[in-house]
């Protein structure tokens, strides 16, 4: 996260209209995906050249990964685990 460019992303955000504090505003783009859109757009029209990727690392919001089932992860626990190899071979 750079503090500097989050203060610059709130400066814009506010010329644009936004009312709410700082805080509040680091809080928006953490949450609202399309705030933080919002936020790289105008970034990119006052001569921004990176990525949005790269935007919102610096904005110091982190891609959330989308997490595997509970029974896929159940699934592969069983596979990986010793006691069940023991268990299926006393099955033959």
């Amino acid at each position: 996260m750079n503090e500097q460019a989050l203060q610059d992303a709130y400066t814009l955000f506010s010329q644009k209209g936004y009312n709410g504090s700082f805080d509040e505003f680091v809080e928006l783009i953490y949450s609202n995906p399309d705030a933080l859109g919002d936020s790289y757009t105008l970034f990119t029209e006052g001569g921004y050249a990176g990525s949005f990727e790269d935007f919102s690392s610096l904005m110091g919001v982190k891609k959330k990964t989308k997490p595997k089932s509970i029974w896929f992860q159940n699934w592969k626990l069983a596979l990986l685990s010793p006691a069940h190899y023991q268990e299926t071979s006393d099955l033959t």
